[in-house]
């Protein structure tokens, strides 16, 4: 009888609710009020853009909020669907998920060498390091999405050979 009773909560678990998909949803809104209140801080402080970086960092916000956004209601809606329907069909899909997570990463790590490359003169030589990294990036975005996502398929397909 006690096992029945554990089995019985470790299906509960996996079904689909309403309320719990719904929650899924609540932390991109906070996201985009704390975005929404940096960018209104940024005009506050920084409302004629005489601090470059300031500048930057407002223009980034104001341009890539929606994106941040969208990936992060996309990754936590991911994250509920996928402890429910795991073993069926998702399971098919996560290597391309997990390559978007990465290739997100990379954006603002792209992102961030750039704004870091506005803080330096010309010469300096981590500005080339910098921008080059950058355009390194988005001249090569859709070889190191492939090449992620063959990584994943290839250690997923692994993992399946091995049970």
């Amino acid at each position: 009888m006690e096992n029945d009773y554990f089995i019985e909560q470790a299906y509960s678990e996996t079904k689909f609710s309403w309320k719990k998909f719904i929650q899924s949803f609540l932390p991109p809104i906070i996201f985009a009020f704390v975005i929404l209140i940096m960018i209104w801080v940024f005009d506050y402080f920084n409302p004629v853009g005489e601090n470059i970086l300031l500048n930057y960092i407002n223009t980034f916000f104001l341009n890539n909020w929606f994106t941040f956004i969208f990936f992060i209601l996309i990754f936590s809606v991911w994250d509920y669907l996928f402890k429910i329907f795991y073993k069926s069909k998702l399971r098919y899909i996560a290597p391309i998920v997990s390559s978007l997570g990465a290739i997100f990463a990379i954006w603002i790590i792209a992102l961030i060498f750039k704004g870091l490359s506005l803080l330096l003169e010309i010469e300096n030589p981590f500005y080339l390091f910098f921008t080059f990294l950058y355009d390194l990036f988005y001249s090569q975005t859709i070889l190191l999405f492939c090449l992620i996502l063959l990584i994943y398929y290839s250690k997923f397909f692994l993992n399946d050979y091995k049970h």
